[in-house]
């Protein structure tokens, strides 16, 4: 999909959550004996012209690839949840920062575990449109973990800035 529409993951004719980002997470050496909690994921907006605003997205979806298949499986109906994949928590943003918090994922060694973050925009922005919407990691601060700590390599991790258009008559 190359641009979010207006009303994308909340109206019955589009209602599936458009995925912005897969996260990987492993556990290295893969001979380590212990495994690691995370227990909270920041996500932030880049910041880019005609930003979409906070509100306008209404919802961010931290999403478990339950079937480490690496493909984003929403739900099959509006309303509904995923039957494969399982939405482990939602959030919103405040101050251009959505916060993924009281999380309790375990990973052990020599089992990554794949993660979607997806987005729902509103049926009724209040940033004129089109604009831009786009996220990022910057650090590894941004992933709080109980037990072992988070490589530094490879951050920050950024989505390319997809337009938001509004949605096309019917």
């Amino acid at each position: 999909k190359t641009s979010l529409l207006q009303g994308d993951g909340n109206l019955a004719i589009t209602y599936l959550p458009v995925p912005m980002m897969r996260l990987t997470f492993s556990l290295l050496p893969p001979t380590y004996s212990s495994s690691t909690v995370i227990s909270q994921i920041q996500v932030a907006k880049i910041t880019a012209p005609n930003a979409l605003g906070d509100t306008d997205v209404t919802e961010l979806e931290l999403v478990y690839d339950a079937n480490g298949d690496g493909v984003f499986q929403p739900e099959a109906a509006f309303g509904q949840q995923p039957t494969v994949d399982q939405v482990i928590a939602t959030t919103t943003f405040v101050s251009g920062v959505a916060t993924f918090a009281n999380l309790n994922i375990t990973i052990a060694p020599s089992a990554p575990k794949n993660f979607f973050v997806a987005v729902r925009i509103s049926t009724n922005p209040v940033t004129p449109l089109p604009a831009n919407l786009g996220l990022h990691l910057v650090s590894p601060s941004q992933i709080t973990v109980n037990g072992l700590g988070v490589a530094s390599n490879n951050f920050s991790i950024n989505t390319s800035t997809s337009p938001v258009i509004r949605q096309p008559a019917i």
